[in-house]
């Protein structure tokens, strides 16, 4: 048997070919080169010889109704028909975060790092948040008549950011001034990274300087804002990703409070 799984976001697209479940060819592509995902599984299936799929498999980021997608952060619509004719298979298409906590019961102990220690409630819901291109969320419930965890899909990146003091209420000004509603996703997101700091360095409080706007125009914005946060070499990138990881920590216990995540 052979299958197609990829994993689609708003920045890239990782694909693998897997035949008896091993895998056998992977690529990543730039999501913004294509026009839209037919034309990356196009050249995908050249690149891997043309081999004739039993089934195919997709993680998108957006929210799949009807067999199809407007995603978040691509100006692409994906159709599950059309990717069927394009393959010549089945195809399946899941929420990303949905695909995400498939694989979470397969991670070993030394895949998972525990931030807070807490006491499982067994059989209770379990919540999924990620930040990347977007604000990925979603929960699991347990299904006792099979007895293992189900995925769901949630939206609830684009839920309204809230502001818990002084410097995010300042920050929510800017960004209303600038998009009007205010996700949580504007702030908790790669793009977020980068409203953080311009936001610091409006304020005058933070100065960016040369070199570290230059490294920032150069590359991904938010990973030379982190790496910098990390080496400790610019006060406005530690300050940056203090306020990014605060208000990240405030959304994961909005979102365990919503879906009463017992389970982690």
């Amino acid at each position: 048997m052979i299958v197609l799984a990829g994993d689609i976001g708003g920045t890239k697209v990782d694909l693998g070919l897997f035949e008896d479940l091993e895998l056998r060819e992977k690529r990543r592509y730039v999501s913004r080169d294509f026009t839209g995902l037919e034309a990356i599984l196009s050249d995908f299936m050249v690149a891997a010889g043309g081999s004739r799929l039993s089934a195919a498999a997709f993680g998108i980021a957006g929210p799949i109704v009807g067999g199809g997608v407007h995603t978040t952060n691509l100006p692409w619509v994906i159709d599950q028909d059309s990717l069927q004719r394009t393959l010549g298979c089945p195809v399946a298409m899941v929420n990303d975060l949905e695909s995400t906590a498939h694989g979470i019961p397969l991670l070993g102990p030394g895949e998972i790092v525990t931030l807070n220690e807490g006491s499982e409630v067994a059989g209770a819901a379990r919540a999924i948040i990620a930040a990347g291109t977007g604000l990925g969320q979603g929960y699991m419930i347990f299904d006792r008549e099979r007895q293992r965890y189900q995925p769901r899909a949630s939206e609830g990146g684009h839920t309204d950011f809230a502001a818990r003091d002084d410097a995010e209420i300042e920050l929510l000004r800017r960004l209303a001034s600038k998009f009007g509603h205010v996700s949580a996703e504007r702030v908790l997101s790669g793009s977020g990274v980068g409203e953080i700091l311009d936001h610091l360095t409006t304020t005058g409080r933070y100065l960016a300087s040369r070199e570290l706007r230059d490294a920032i125009a150069a590359g991904d914005a938010a990973a030379v804002i982190a790496r910098a946060a990390m080496d400790r070499t610019h006060p406005i990138c530690i300050e940056t990703m203090r306020m990014f990881v605060s208000a990240y920590g405030a959304e994961a216990g909005n979102l365990a409070l919503k879906v009463m995540a017992l389970g982690g």
